[in-house]
């Protein structure tokens, strides 16, 4: 009986994740070279129940690999990072990405970009061709390499030297692919270690978040990011509506524990404020909801105490 639990326990939880729906998709399916390629990451709650994420900051989004060259951050940190995507709600992250700012691809052909947000893994595939060139950083073997060879071996590629510390370099590669050139050189033994610090930080462009029954509609209003956040222990929420309407603000812990009300009421037409305090409050990351008739936008905050 106890193993019969445990299976049907397993198979509603399979079930309950399916129900949250992901999707990446490019702005092209091919892209000529050194075109910026646009991505676009999509994830909808479209079960009952929340999804609920914890883990490091680092990791809560992030590019996986791009066609097989690793982007994961070696870095970690010890931040604490929880969020909920409600049920209805839909999350959108878009990426533009400039080949001659993180010198991908690095092969011709298909690419295949992996993707993870809150916890959920995803990848696109696309046509991009190899490009030749981008910023690199170096740290030559002083065994085998002094200052003057590395000089003289630059002096063979078509780099420029943006900053030069030896046995640091901060190249910009011409004509090269860089993951190859890198690869040829520690092959070679004349560098330890190659670092590509742009690709550690990709940054979204844009950040859609709302209920996936507010896409294709007009939204009714705007909520704003709280002020100061971090707070402690005030902080404000700046609301703005386009029309008049019954309007609920609370707040939540990040595993959806209601915390507190902040209005329940009418709001006309216009921007509002509302101060809220959390003294009696442990320090951490809190939501607030904001539902206006029909429509809801939920926005995180972050109390240090």
């Amino acid at each position: 009986m106890k193993f019969l639990i445990i299976v049907i326990s397993l198979l509603l939880l399979t079930i309950a994740q399916a129900q949250v729906v992901s999707e990446v998709i490019t702005s092209k399916s091919e892209y000529e070279y050194g075109e910026p390629i646009e991505i676009t990451y999509r994830l909808s709650n479209q079960s009952n129940t929340f999804h609920a994420y914890q883990g490091t900051s680092t990791y809560a989004v992030y590019f996986e690999d791009f066609s097989g060259i690793s982007l994961f951050p070696t870095y970690t940190t010890t931040d604490d990072y929880r969020d909920t995507l409600w049920p209805g709600e839909y999350l959108q992250y878009t990426w533009s990405l400039d080949p001659k700012l993180i010198g991908l691809p690095p092969i011709s052909g298909e690419q295949t970009v992996s993707i993870s947000v809150l916890g959920v893994h995803d990848s696109v595939s696309f046509q991009a061709p190899q490009y030749r060139g981008g910023p690199m950083s170096v740290y030559f073997n002083e065994d085998l390499v002094d200052s003057a060879s590395a000089d003289s071996i630059l002096a063979h590629y078509n780099i420029e030297i943006m900053r030069a510390d030896y046995p640091s370099f901060k190249l910009e590669v011409n004509g090269y692919p860089i993951d190859s050139l890198s690869q040829a050189w520690q092959d070679n033994n004349y560098i330890l270690e190659a670092y590509f610090s742009q690709r550690d930080m990709i940054e979204s462009i844009d950040v859609i978040r709302t209920n996936t029954e507010q896409i294709d509609s007009r939204q009714v209003f705007r909520l704003d990011q709280n002020y100061p956040n971090p707070f402690n222990p005030s902080t404000n929420i700046p609301l703005s509506l386009d029309r008049p309407g019954q309007t609920n603000i609370s707040v939540y812990k990040i595993t959806g524990e209601f915390v507190y009300e902040i209005y329940d009421g009418w709001l006309g037409t216009g921007q509002h404020y509302f101060s809220f305090t959390a003294s009696d409050l442990a320090s951490g990351t809190y939501m607030y909801k904001v539902r206006v008739g029909d429509q809801e936008m939920v926005k995180t905050m972050t109390l240090i105490k």
